[in-house]
């Protein structure tokens, strides 16, 4: 068999996914990964509106991967190279790499894009498991500058945006929140010592903070749609078949924003526990899930916890609107004064401000803005 006829063959395989008894599941084509290939494709024809400028042929990549601060060399709590979805941007490929970034001599844009289809941001690495893929992606672009002794002033563009379902974009808000970035990656450099600590503390004065500065006063750490990118892509016909091949990555993930509000439970959503011998009153849903969604009692001090979606029945109330704690904020919970240092949309872990002690995870609820003292 020549390699055409071999080639050809997948291409049969792959189109086979779109039927009923495909020979590979699915998802090995209507996936994030290849949305955001056809997204970066589409971009080297026009600019996406205001979020994607036209790109060269050949200045992106997907499945790069960028150089950490945080490697062997600076002490125990290492880490690996992070795998970037997409990588747009003055780059090559580091010598004796196939797939390493580096800036280019004179490198004016810098671009790296984590795509999302109903998943959240991949979180820790071994030394810290609080350290999500923000962040790691953020002080891996840091690094990359570094590596060239290329100074965010230098570049005409540097940006890093997550891209997923426009459903999904209240559960991004922390992650991407600046403040986030700075505080975990911080907390990185902490772990370290001697030399390793002393070089780390130059590249975050030299090339994290003012590249972060940068990117927060330009709003280039952002979340991005899929729907805003597909209404942006100026061929029609293009922008069709996007649009389809979007849907079909909707169809398969099964768990489509759609889905979420026909048959399941919505975050904030007020449901009745059906089969309860006593009923214990009303249920706030802080995180839906496909199968069980994370509740907790409306009017008690009770922790949250998880309940199948086919026991919460809706009752006619209006949706609990959230107010999620930021990295770094101060409550108030057991009559002590705790710091977030990691967020989520139910719980947060949080350390004592007044007294070391051990790290706890406390569900949003059960916390109160600090009152000055």
């Amino acid at each position: 068999m020549s390699l055409d006829a071999a080639i050809n063959q997948i291409f049969i395989m792959l189109q086979e996914l779109g039927g009923t008894e495909p020979c590979l599941p699915p998802t090995y084509l209507f996936n994030e990964g290849w949305m955001l290939r056809l997204i970066l494709k589409a971009a080297e024809a026009a600019s996406l509106g205001n979020w994607i400028d036209q790109i060269p042929p050949s200045k992106w990549k997907s499945e790069a991967r960028l150089y950490t601060p945080f490697d062997e060399s600076r002490g125990k709590a290492f880490e690996g190279l992070t795998n970037a979805d997409g990588v747009v941007g003055d780059f090559i490929f580091n010598p004796g790499t196939k797939t390493g970034v580096r800036l280019s001599d004179g490198a004016k844009r810098f671009e790296v894009y984590e795509a999302k289809m109903y998943s959240l941001l991949s979180k820790g690495v071994t030394a810290a498991r609080w350290y999500d893929q923000a962040a790691r992606n953020v002080a891996c672009m840091a690094q990359t500058l570094a590596l060239t002794n290329t100074k965010p002033c230098d570049l005409d563009r540097v940006s890093f945006s997550v891209i997923a379902p426009q459903g999904q974009r209240p559960f991004f808000s922390n992650e991407l929140s600046p403040a986030s970035i700075r505080m975990k990656i911080q907390m990185r450099i902490d772990q370290f010592q001697g030399q390793g600590l002393e070089e780390l503390v130059l590249w975050r004065e030299e090339y994290l903070k003012p590249m972060i500065d940068r990117m927060e006063k330009e709003g280039m750490i952002s979340f991005l749609s899929w729907e805003e990118l597909i209404g942006k892509i100026t061929n029609e016909s293009t922008k069709a078949a996007v649009g389809a091949f979007y849907k079909k990555c909707e169809e398969v993930s099964r768990i489509t924003q759609q889905q979420i509000i026909a048959n399941g439970p919505t975050r904030g959503g007020q449901y009745r526990v059906k089969g309860e011998i006593e009923p214990r009153g009303i249920v706030v849903c802080c995180y839906p899930g496909q199968t069980k969604s994370r509740v907790y009692r409306k009017d008690n001090h009770d922790a949250s916890y998880l309940e199948n979606n086919a026991n919460l029945e809706p009752v006619d109330l209006p949706p609990v609107k959230f107010s999620d704690p930021h990295i770094g904020d101060e409550l108030d919970y057991e009559g002590k004064k705790v710091r977030v240092i990691s967020s989520g949309p139910c719980r947060c872990k949080v350390e004592c401000v007044d007294s070391p002690g051990p790290i706890l995870l406390v569900d949003n609820h059960l916390m109160q803005r600090a009152t000055k003292r």
